[in-house]
């Protein structure tokens, strides 16, 4: 057993076997490949003298489900004792993205265990993407990479993610913005099948220049601009059934999530699609490496 090496380069996947896991793992290894970046699977046990095969044999099952994705000599996998949100937040400190199962849903087997995804989102440090293995209901947005914009530095690192995710994977864009105002009168043109507005709503010119340096950077992509209304939460929410991916800042300041935001947070909890947490890039921290942690290099 060595000491994992996570860096920049690295994607870090915490898997406990759950099918949500599973889908985290499935999501982590196609990021790796298609960036050719490296890979390190994670589980950490609470107990440290529980049972050492249950969690040797679930590393090895993610190993082998990986190497379908990416290549041999670019995966790790670890094995760390202690609370998992805080092993996993320190351990991907450094790295490109750290990649998680959601918490399963309040009405389904083990949803009384801890929010270990959540409990971690609030502590990380880095990217953070968060996936569930049911992609929602179909909404009016499914299928696409959806921004959530409020012009806040950590909303333009998500809009970045967002571009370069729908570029990579040559999906459209949905930048979308949540305002109270009123959309004032408008009519559809049946025959041209075209809304007009009587005064285009401000929102859509905060969209427009929210998102011209990435349309110039990612010209490829095709961008829809999306105005919505009423609660933030609520609306991103249903923005989100069916999605490829929603990706939103974090909080910059206080609040009852302080270290998340409540928006991000209730995202994680009950979005239809996988979720990325982004900060500022000026802002983002280091923590301490993860302590008791034992890696063997895949072979």
């Amino acid at each position: 057993m060595y000491d994992s090496t996570v860096d920049n380069d690295t994607v870090v996947v915490g898997v406990d076997g759950t099918p949500n896991s599973r889908a985290a793992l499935a999501w982590a290894a196609r990021s790796a490949a298609g960036d050719h970046r490296n890979l390190l699977i994670c589980h950490v046990r609470q107990d440290p003298s529980g049972d050492g095969e249950d969690a040797a044999e679930l590393l090895t099952t993610a190993l082998e489900a990986a190497r379908r994705t990416v290549d041999a000599d670019r995966i790790q996998v670890c094995l760390s004792h202690g609370d998992p949100s805080l092993a996993l937040a320190r351990l991907a400190a450094p790295a490109q993205l750290l990649v998680l199962g959601a918490e399963p849903d309040a009405d389904r087997p083990g949803a009384s265990r801890e929010l270990v995804a959540l409990r971690t989102a609030m502590a990380a440090r880095c990217p953070l993407v968060v996936v569930r293995a049911d992609g929602g209901m179909p909404g009016p947005l499914r299928g696409q990479v959806v921004a959530a914009v409020d012009g806040s530095p950590a909303a333009r690192s998500a809009l970045e993610f967002a571009f370069g995710y729908a570029d990579a994977y040559d999906l459209p864009l949905a930048a979308a913005h949540v305002t109270p105002e009123p959309a004032g009168g408008y009519w559809f043109d049946e025959r041209l099948l075209e809304t007009h507005f009587a005064t285009e709503p401000a929102a859509l010119g905060f969209l427009e220049r929210e998102t011209e340096p990435w349309r110039r950077r990612f010209p490829r992509v095709a961008v829809k601009l999306v105005v919505l209304g009423g609660s933030r939460l609520a609306a991103l929410t249903m923005a989100s059934q069916g999605a490829s991916l929603l990706a939103i800042g974090r909080a910059e300041r206080g609040s009852p999530r302080a270290a998340l935001g409540p928006i991000a947070y209730g995202l994680l909890r009950d979005a239809g699609c996988p979720v990325a947490v982004l900060s500022p890039a000026e802002a983002a921290q280091t923590v301490p490496a993860a302590t008791e942690v034992g890696a063997a290099r895949a072979g």
